[in-house]
């Protein structure tokens, strides 16, 4: 008898199941993300993070210690420099300093690196040692103190203070720079006078400017009231046209600084610094019109001229 040898049905034959397929993925393609790079990345986003930590808190130790080492190192110079005077509080660049003959005179103290521009154009600036400069020179050489050298002059302080005080600038008031600026016409001495408002800790900002004069005859003064540093058409009441119009030469001049400073070239016309470096421009109100002098770095009006620097 034959032993039947057909084939088994398919259906009961036994195939090998093949191994499933990623899904979405072409036959031999693998996960990009698997654990191992997860991993990686988790723990490289973790030390880009403590990396970016640890410099911002080296940047801020080193600010705080370049402060500290500024306060340390010029806190002899204004203690030498302004005798009648005393501490009240400190900045990162100077000292805010009260008179002890005139209690409601605070002063702002700034200092500026040899070789550096000093913040407002015209005001003068005076070397205090090999290394520091300050533009405050108005109350180092007091009368009876020795004579400033630029103008071979010594300023009233006590005739300003009577002058200052009327006008009432406020109690949180401090004189940021008071400055010999020219001779007038009528032979008066011209003086720019630029006051601070200080509010929290280190929040102090140039506010408030007015011209003063002094006649050197009668040693009597005139301040006019303060305005402030950007002014326009109608804040100036009560100044004198032209000394608001020096002040806007001012405000033309340092924008033209920056200019030149930022694109290596100085502006061809004063329309060059709108709107980046002014919102708009200051206007002279007795209807002149500024242009700016490349060569010279000097900002004229066509009524009242230039700036004359007493050096």
């Amino acid at each position: 008898m034959e032993r039947d040898t057909a084939p088994l049905p398919l259906a009961h034959a036994h195939v090998p199941h093949a191994e499933p397929l990623p899904m979405n993925l072409p036959p031999g393609k693998r996960r990009f993300w698997n654990k191992r790079r997860i991993i990686g990345l988790v723990v490289a986003i973790v030390v880009i993070a403590l990396s970016c930590c640890v410099y911002v808190g080296f940047s801020i130790w080193s600010g705080i210690s370049g402060a500290i080492q500024t306060q340390n190192e010029i806190k002899p110079l204004t203690e030498e420099a302004y005798p009648r005077y005393h501490m009240l509080d400190s900045t990162i660049s100077g000292h805010i300093m009260e008179s002890d003959e005139h209690p409601t005179l605070r002063i702002d103290i700034r200092y500026f690196e040899v070789g550096t521009l000093a913040p407002w154009a015209y005001q003068a600036v005076e070397p205090v040692s090999d290394e520091w400069m300050t533009t405050e020179t108005f109350f180092r050489h007091a009368l009876g103190q020795p004579k400033d050298p630029r103008t071979n002059m010594n300023y009233d302080v006590s005739g300003f203070v009577e002058a200052y005080g009327p006008l009432k600038p406020g109690s949180n008031a401090v004189v940021s720079g008071v400055w010999f600026d020219r001779m007038t016409p009528e032979g008066l001495e011209s003086y720019g006078v630029l006051v601070a408002r200080r509010n929290d800790g280190e929040n102090m900002w140039p506010d408030h400017y007015a011209a003063f004069s002094r006649d050197p005859e009668t040693g009597a003064w005139l301040g006019e009231p303060f305005y402030a540093v950007d002014v326009g058409r109608a804040e100036a009441t009560g100044a004198r046209e032209e000394n608001v119009c020096r002040q806007n030469q001012d405000l033309i001049h340092n924008a033209a600084l920056m200019f030149t400073i930022d694109s290596g070239d100085a502006p061809t016309k004063i329309d060059d610094l709108v709107p980046s470096y002014r919102s708009e421009l200051p206007v002279c109100l007795s209807g002149g019109s500024y242009e700016y002098q490349a060569d010279s770095s000097t900002v004229s009006c066509s009524i009242h001229g230039a700036p004359r620097l007493d050096e």
